[in-house]
This record gives C-alpha cells, structure tokens and sequence, in this order.
C-alpha cells in the first residue's frame, strides 16, 4: 500500500507539473511576448515556427495523457490528467488545432 500511495503522489506532482506547462503555452499559443532585457526582441509568434511545433506537441501530449489516464487507478491523478486533455483541447481549439 505505501508503494502506491508513492506512485499516486508522484503522479499528482507530474500532473501539476503538466497543469502548471500547459499555462506558458496557453500563454504562448496566444499572446506575442513582450521584449525584456534578456532578449531584446522577442520573436514574431504568427511568423515562427513556435506556434505549429507547440501545436504538435500538444496533439502528442494529449495522446499521452490520454493513455494513462486509461491506466490509473487513483481517482484524484486520473481527474487530474482529464483536466489535462480539458485544457489541451481548449488550447488547440482555440488556435486552429
């Protein structure tokens, strides 16, 4: 039992970890950074290539999650990565996924 309730909390942090990524590139996807110091100009996100190789990624990561979401057995990590593929969803929709 201890050994499960290791790997239940392990996968809630990964969740969050997740949760907390999909954030930026929520962010990413729909907002043109702003110039700072460090990088004097950031780049043109509706010119780059950013965009449709985030695109890509998130169509991966939401097959991923997908999958283990099929595997787990905690209710809380599996309602944790179906808000996941949520948010996943939301965020190709919104932008021409």
């Amino acid at each position: 039992q201890r050994a499960i309730d290791h790997a239940a909390r392990e996968d809630r942090a990964v969740a969050g970890t997740v949760e907390r990524r999909l954030e930026r590139v929520g962010y990413l996807m729909t907002e043109q950074p702003a110039s700072n110091r460090f990088q004097r100009t950031a780049p043109n996100m509706s010119r780059s290539d950013i965009r449709p190789l985030l695109r890509a990624q998130l169509a991966d990561l939401r097959d991923e999650v997908e999958r283990a979401a099929g595997r787990i057995g905690d209710r809380v990590t599996r309602a944790h990565l179906q808000d996941v593929m949520a948010r996943i969803e939301n965020i190709l929709e919104s932008n021409g996924g």
